[in-house]
């Protein structure tokens, strides 16, 4: 006879599926689509909370009685740091495809850092590098299991690089980060400085 899962473990799934799904709805809003909101981002990307809370109850199934509180709640469990939250307001940190203007300071990275991607881009990857394609950045990340998460997420072939990032800093690329432990941008990475991890 299978052993029964308690209750209060079936709530706490449910729970952490409902914040999941929020948490890309978000994300959605703010690195995206904001007009699919009604919402209106400054240059830099800042939306009122209360504005946000609001365009998703109305839009989403499931969040009619989402409030300021829940998303504040939500951003400050965050292990990943996506988004930021000041003065009454709220971003995205990172993974725009729109042109956001968040004033980054460049930064000295780790030495290695890791990307992982569809396997069949390598040949254009070894010839012309890592480029930002629709986003504002390369996400590199600063373990290979993170890395490989995000690309799982959106393609079935993976391959998975590692970044020579120091080095590359040391001959001019411009490296960002307001997650030091775990994302690290970039606009570019040259082919030299990329290899493919073999595990």
């Amino acid at each position: 006879m299978e052993a029964m899962v308690p209750l209060y473990n079936l709530k706490l799934e449910v729970i952490k599926m409902k914040d999941e799904k929020l948490s890309k709805m978000i994300s959605h809003a703010l690195r995206h689509k904001p007009e699919d909101y009604n919402l209106k981002l400054s240059k830099d990307g800042w939306v009122p909370i209360d504005e946000l809370a609001r365009s998703i109850k109305v839009k989403a199934i499931g969040h009619s009685t989402l409030t300021v509180e829940d998303i504040i709640n939500l951003v400050s469990a965050e292990t990943k740091k996506r988004h930021e939250i000041k003065d009454g307001q709220i971003r995205a940190l990172h993974g725009h495809s729109l042109e956001i203007e968040i004033e980054n300071q460049p930064l000295i990275p780790p030495a290695k850092l890791f990307h992982a991607t569809a396997s069949n881009y390598w040949d254009k990857i070894k010839k012309e590098g890592l480029h930002k394609m629709k986003r504002n950045y390369v996400h590199l990340s600063t373990n290979k299991q993170g890395a490989v998460e995000i690309a799982a997420k959106k393609y079935k072939g993976i391959l998975l690089l590692q970044v020579e990032a120091l080095k590359a800093s040391e001959n001019g690329v411009l490296f960002y980060s307001n997650n030091r432990d775990l994302i690290w941008l970039c606009k570019h990475i040259q082919p030299q400085y990329i290899s493919i991890i073999i595990e």
